[in-house]
């Protein structure tokens, strides 16, 4: 085990043969233990999981999937193909939608080029065979537009996407045979991780890492089996929430859940009162039933994407020793433009602000945690050390006892194989460094012990522990074999 007070810093920036470490957020000391956390039986004691479960892209992938084939056949068919409706939509997002036409051109011309390829034409030839044969796209769009059933909802956003002029099409076809001639390796390389990002492979499918989860959850509350605790989740959609309630339906908990589009409670899946929200984001903690709740409040937040962001207040008290605290959890958008990072530690501060000013016993008593998106190559540091400061003086929460194998000592992020954003990983299995994900802790709040998971697991779905499958633990690693493209984060507190 390995156990020593230094700058945490210092290790992450020092310099790596195999691995270029970045600018690294990171607290002035800490005391890292290479080592489990220990197991407690205090019952003062409270467990918070903080947790970006990626949210189930199964059945979104899967119908983006069949509408391209609806597409493909109704061409083939000339016209003669099942109708669609709003029904058959529901799986997708209005923002999918939107773009749907453009990228069923660029798919439609990759799929001639490729069986243009294949009949051994040499590369000019095959390129103008797929631009000829991609003409008919107009026409299977016309047909589409037939066939589609109604004019509301998804399907009126997919008709507007199919609306192409003959000379928007000519254009986009034209853009794709340009980037052919001018880089074909190029795109070769990006048509491939674009198909294998349109796949799930059998080990991430939702069924599978849902019982990946409630293994881990186990885990975490062993570190103190006599601890209330609380789960703070991220990138939850209504789908994913229906989902885990079920998986934890023996586990007696509270759960406080409101959609980031309509800022209400949680509706279940496929049911809407705004077009768009049974595919959105919710504000989602589950509770022991010894947290007793006494407030709850939820707050926009700036965004620059497709989706809405919020924060969500939750004050509880602990009905053991009747002693409170206020959690807050937030996933702050990943598009970094117009000072994002400013105006969010903004709202961020002033809600939490707003919502501890009326109960002064508990005041410093809190944690703010979630996915901040915080990236050190665009001035993430400044904006957590922001929060930090403005949350009069609060606390990182590996400022105690922090616990964590050491390749993902220094990460909270991973990704996954297609992804661009995907981490690095060094010969001895370090991850490359981030911190996206964080937990401010207030003044009065006494951690116990802190730590991170990766939840890493084997293609039985078993949970791998790196002090005793460490062989196992680092090829699951190293193939993302995870349970979310995230890191978990737990506190131990009183």
């Amino acid at each position: 085990m390995f156990n020593i007070l230094i700058p945490f810093c210092i290790l992450a920036t020092c310099p790596d043969k195999e691995l270029k470490y970045k600018n690294f957020i990171c607290p002035n000391t800490t005391s890292y233990k290479d080592a489990k956390p220990p197991q407690s039986f205090d019952c003062d004691e409270v467990i918070g999981i903080y947790l970006n479960i990626l949210y189930p892209e199964d059945d979104e992938k899967n119908q983006k999937k069949r509408l391209r084939e609806w597409l493909i056949d109704l061409g083939e068919n000339k016209g003669n193909a099942v109708r669609l409706s709003n029904e058959n939509l529901q799986d997708l997002p209005p923002y999918i939608l939107r773009d749907f036409g453009g990228g069923f051109i660029r798919h439609y011309f990759s799929m001639h080029l490729k069986n243009s390829l294949a009949e051994r034409l040499d590369l000019n030839h095959a390129i103008c065979q797929a631009f000829d044969k991609s003409l008919f796209v107009e026409s299977i769009f016309k047909m589409a537009l037939d066939q589609l059933q109604d004019s509301e909802g998804r399907s009126r956003i997919l008709k507007t996407s199919l609306e192409v002029s003959h000379e928007d099409i000519i254009s986009a076809i034209s853009s794709e045979k340009e980037k052919v001639l001018n880089d074909a390796r190029g795109y070769f390389t990006s048509l491939t991780k674009e198909e294998s990002s349109e796949e799930i492979y059998p080990l991430f499918h939702w069924d599978r890492r849902l019982s990946v989860l409630k293994k881990a959850i186990d885990k975490f509350t062993l570190q103190n089996p006599k601890a209330p605790f609380f789960i703070a989740f991220q990138e939850i959609t209504p789908k994913a929430l229906k989902d885990i309630k079920k998986i934890f339906e023996n586990s007696d908990l509270q759960w406080i859940s409101y959609n980031n589009m309509t800022g209400k409670e949680t509706l279940p899946p496929y049911e809407e009162q705004v077009l768009g929200e049974s595919q959105e984001y919710t504000s989602t903690i589950a509770l022991s039933k010894d947290l007793k709740v006494e407030k709850i409040e939820i707050a926009e937040l700036p965004t620059e994407s497709d989706h809405r962001r919020k924060i969500l207040g939750v004050r509880v008290k602990n009905v053991r020793n009747e002693r409170v605290f206020n959690v807050f959890t937030t996933h702050t958008d990943y598009n970094i433009i117009n000072n994002y990072y400013q105006k969010t530690a903004y709202k961020i501060c002033s809600f939490v602000r707003s919502f501890l000013n009326d109960d002064f016993d508990s005041s410093q008593r809190f944690l703010v945690g979630g996915d901040f998106n915080s990236f050190t190559d665009q001035d993430g540091e400044d904006y957590i050390f922001q929060i930090q400061k403005e949350l009069d003086g609060s606390r990182d929460f590996r400022e105690s006892n922090f616990y964590a194998p050491y390749p993902i000592a220094r990460s909270t992020f991973i990704g996954r194989n297609e992804d661009t954003f995907t981490a690095h990983m060094a010969i001895d299995g370090r991850i490359e460094p981030s911190a996206l994900d964080h937990i401010f802790v207030g003044k009065n709040i006494d951690i116990i012990a802190s730590s991170r998971d990766a939840i890493v697991y084997g293609s039985d779905g078993s949970l791998l522990d790196y002090y005793i499958d460490r062989e196992q633990y680092l090829e699951s690693l190293k193939n993302g074999i995870t349970f979310s493209d995230h890191f978990a984060n737990i506190i131990k507190f009183k």
